[in-house]
């Protein structure tokens, strides 16, 4: 193949950088979240058939047979497990989503500490709002918290240095 064929705005000059490696447990973009929902899932879905586990045993020791206690357990682990994963889950994805919107709005990085404890702190007084006013601060601090410590065991600079 020869030089008159080649579009030089096409190809450019520089040459290909080749294969860029990323690491496995750092998602893409900014759509992280959507890993971290799916990790809070099956993170919930093993807390909450362990508590339906114990919930049950404790429970199936009223029935005589083995059929009502195999009942009473499935239906103990199979509504603590739903419940717990569906709560872990929506609270991970309005976690992500609200760190998201600000930090697109107010231009600060992702993984600040900003934008992290004020995700935290929004969707944890959302998450107890319906218990009170007294209740929505104590879970606004706690997700603030927590918060916090996600930015600091993410961080590759640590902010307390």
């Amino acid at each position: 193949m020869s030089g008159e064929f080649v579009n030089e705005e096409y190809m450019g000059t520089e040459a290909p950088k080749g294969v860029e490696f990323s690491a496995l447990n750092e998602a893409e973009g900014n759509y992280a979240f959507i890993q971290n929902t799916g990790i809070a899932y099956l993170g919930g879905v093993f807390v909450g058939t362990t508590a339906g586990v114990l919930q049950g045993s404790q429970s199936a020791t009223q029935y005589t047979g083995f059929k009502p206690r195999l009942n009473v357990m499935l239906n103990y682990t199979g509504k603590s497990a739903a419940t717990c994963a569906n709560t872990a889950a929506s609270v991970v994805l309005s976690y992500g989503v609200v760190k998201l919107l600000l930090s697109k709005s107010t231009g600060y990085d992702e993984d600040s500490v900003f934008c992290s404890v004020a995700a935290g702190a929004a969707v944890g007084s959302v998450y107890k709002a319906p218990g009170g006013f007294a209740k929505s601060a104590i879970g606004g601090t706690i997700g603030g918290l927590l918060g916090y410590l996600n930015v600091l065991g993410r961080s590759r600079h640590p902010q307390w240095k």
